[in-house]
């Protein structure tokens, strides 16, 4: 794959990415978490919209704001 700069693999490798996505949104179902959060701006893009889309209620929040 080389590298890869964050963003970019959800539109270089959407279906593998779309398979991700569905098991993150099957892990964060099974735990009970309010807030998910991730270092990584790609990430916290498509696990917002994946959660928005499904209505789910958690939300997302970056590191830095976490720990802000």
């Amino acid at each position: 794959m080389g590298w890869i700069r964050a963003g970019q693999f959800s539109l270089l490798y959407y279906e593998l990415s779309h398979k991700i996505a569905q098991r993150k949104m099957e892990s964060i179902e099974a735990g009970d978490a309010d807030i998910v959060v991730t270092a990584c701006p790609g990430c916290q893009f498509q696990l917002a919209e994946n959660l928005a889309r499904l209505k789910k209620p958690q939300r997302v929040m970056s590191l830095m704001e976490v720990l802000n």
